[in-house]
């Protein structure tokens, strides 16, 4: 079983062919003897401006590594852990199972479902991302908004026009499966080891469509313009779904994997009887800066010698329990209309691969929870919505005046 050095840290100005050099000299040995080294996690360091650093996780494998393990006083040397790899249970009766929503958790369920012998139907109320990127496009040069294709509703969800972060708090083996699929359908290598790999909007849009493409040469019906309008049921147990008022697909099981927009979605969910219990979520506004000026308050004097700095902010009221963070920084990017409704205001912020802009965004927000809204199953989509035609009509108002005064 290989070795695994953590916590290695390089300088910036160093080479990054050094490290098995540096691996050796913290460890004690020859480096002759250290072989098949790869990185398994590469981060920054710039808490220190003065010596911003690089810091590398290592696998290699050494003669006589019990030996080592024994001998070396170095604590952060240990046995390499396999990773578990993901065991899919084949199915022995053909199953019909329906996914709506092409979001990652609609594309992932697929993908997982077809390789396991399950016979799939993957729908989308959206259109895919070729025409999807065209609507999008018109909307925010002309402002005509199509309300079935645009930033949230289509192949690959909101994520499809965003920074394309690939960020989680779990620590689960199946995250490395996850990055390893997407490197598969064309996301850059270097995500399986960056501490905070992202993709981009223009690299990510392409990775949809082989991601599609397998779907289909696996024997997925994929579906586009298709919106679930009700449930076709039989004593409590779904059996297919209504699609735009009329049309029935019927399944065994049915996996719902909407957006948060999707709220005539949750509506018809309610209407048909369906559990549902209200969550807690975030909400607020995007903050932009010059990248020039986030680059050079996080690495001093090597600002122009790194990528897009990003950053983290995070305050607690020790007597409310209420949260207000930053979410999705968006280093060398851009604020975006992401909205799904007429006369409804929604932004987010996008980066492309080389995260290059001249401006970063970040989104402010402020946690809220069920009491906020009286606690009823669908109170937090009427608050939803409410701030959003709120934000439109200050904004026209806006613009009015300014034409206005002009």
């Amino acid at each position: 079983m290989p070795l695994l050095l953590r916590d290695i840290p390089l300088d910036i100005s160093a080479d990054e062919k050094t490290l098995r050099d540096e691996v050796a000299r913290i460890i004690g040995i020859e480096a002759v003897r250290i072989k098949n080294l790869r990185v398994v996690r590469r981060s920054i360091d710039a808490r220190k401006k003065s010596r911003i650093r690089r810091i590398y996780t290592v696998e290699f494998s050494c003669d006589n590594e019990s030996g080592l393990l024994r001998e070396s006083e170095c604590e952060g040397l240990e046995k390499a852990t396999a990773i578990p790899g993901i065991i899919l249970p084949t199915m022995t009766t053909k199953h019909h199972v329906l996914v709506v929503g092409m979001g990652p958790a609609g594309l992932f369920a697929a993908k997982s479902l077809v390789e396991s012998g399950v016979q799939v139907t993957l729908v989308d109320r959206g259109r895919p991302v070729e025409k999807r990127v065209r609507d999008v496009e018109d909307f925010w040069t002309l402002g005509t908004l199509d309300p079935v294709s645009n930033v949230q509703f289509g192949e690959g969800g909101a994520g499809t026009f965003s920074d394309g972060k690939l960020t989680t708090r779990l620590n689960h083996p199946r995250r490395q499966a996850v990055l390893e699929s997407l490197v598969e359908f064309g996301a850059p290598h270097e995500i399986l080891v960056d501490a905070r790999p992202h993709v981009g909007t223009d690299r990510l849009r392409k990775v949809v469509i082989r991601f599609r493409q397998y779907l289909i040469s696996k024997g997925v019906d994929v579906r586009f313009e298709t919106c679930l309008t009700g449930l076709d049921m039989l004593r409590d147990k779904v059996t297919g779904g209504i699609f735009d008022e009329s049309h029935l697909i019927r399944c065994d099981a049915l996996i719902l994997a909407p957006g948060h927009s999707a709220r005539d979605t949750y509506r018809m969910l309610d209407r048909s009887g369906v559990r549902l219990e209200p969550k807690g979520f975030a909400v607020g506004v995007r903050v932009e800066h010059p990248a020039s000026l986030i680059n050079s308050i996080q690495y001093g004097k090597f600002a122009n010698r790194l990528p897009a700095a990003d950053y983290a902010l995070r305050y607690n009221d020790d007597d409310t329990g209420r949260g207000v963070y930053s979410f999705c920084m968006c280093p060398g990017g851009e604020v975006i209309n992401a909205a799904s409704e007429q006369d409804g205001l929604v932004v987010n912020g996008m980066s492309r691969t080389s995260r290059s802009g001249q401006y970063s965004n970040s989104a402010l927000v402020v946690s809220v929870r069920p009491e906020d809204w009286g606690g009823t199953k669908l109170g937090g989509l009427h608050l939803q919505q409410y701030w959003e035609r709120r934000a439109f009509s200050t904004a026209a108002l806006m613009a009015s005046s300014a034409s206005t005064e002009q």
